[in-house]
């Protein structure tokens, strides 16, 4: 996985096999990655995303041997999906040369998600698209899509496969992106997997690291019970950014 991350530290949601992105045997390959069960071939899916990674530490959706990708990334689950693996792995010597070959990588994704996606500094990140939560067209993001103008609606399914989209939009800080949405099953990913990143830190001695991934995590979790709770509806909720309503 983390051979496809971008070097500005974000990760992708999907790993193509084949360089062609139009073969309809690139769709049955798609999803391969979910078969590595065994803890070796855990370990290679994981490094495959590390070294597909960009300038800025980013880890995309799609991407292929060819580095294909596009400019959106994926719930932010890498670490509870590493510890996982290291708690299963046999080998305790191999789990811990696991954790430690994947760490930096994730902090570099963590740090994107803190430095790109949490520009007002509330502690909760920002999605610029839909299936970056991987919920893709749910209706619960209609409310939020419906702020969009028409003609940037074909962004929608652009953004995906258009990585220069994704750059114009970095370059004017995201200011002029149509939808942003700080969504309330992001936001739990993010903070569960700080705490789990913490953890990490902790078992390979990296102590400081470990307290500001915990002092984040306080932040986050005091921003998720304070912007995204709705008191009338009782319930927690997304968050559009642009309107500032609760959906």
């Amino acid at each position: 996985l983390l051979h496809a991350q971008w070097e500005n530290g974000m990760i992708p949601s999907m790993v193509h096999v084949r360089s062609d992105l139009r073969a309809k045997e690139a769709r049955r390959e798609l999803w391969r990655a979910l078969k590595r069960l065994h803890f070796i071939k855990a370990f290679k899916t994981i490094f495959k995303i590390i070294s597909y990674r960009f300038q800025d530490k980013f880890f995309g959706v799609i991407h292929s041997k060819d580095t294909y990708s596009s400019g959106i990334t994926q719930p932010p689950l890498i670490a509870d999906a590493v510890w996982k693996i290291y708690e299963k792995t046999p080998d305790k010597n191999e789990g811990r040369k696991f954790l430690e070959e994947t760490f930096g990588s994730m902090c570099d994704y963590y740090n994107w998600l803190d430095r790109e996606r949490d520009k007002d500094k509330d502690g909760l990140i920002t999605i610029y698209h839909s299936w970056e939560t991987g919920a893709d067209n749910s209706p619960r993001f209609d409310p939020i899509y419906g702020a969009v103008p028409k003609k940037f609606r074909e962004w929608s399914y652009n953004l995906l496969y258009k990585f220069p989209v994704m750059q114009i939009l970095k370059e004017t800080d995201f200011k002029s992106s149509p939808f942003k949405c700080e969504a309330i099953d992001m936001n739990c990913y993010y903070y569960k997997n700080l705490k789990t990143l913490a953890k990490i830190a902790e078992e390979l001695g990296e102590n400081e690291t470990a307290q500001t991934l915990l002092k984040r995590t306080d932040k986050t979790k005091k921003a998720i019970l304070t912007k995204l709770w709705d008191k009338e509806n009782e319930m927690f909720c997304d968050l559009g950014v642009i309107k500032g309503r609760k959906t």
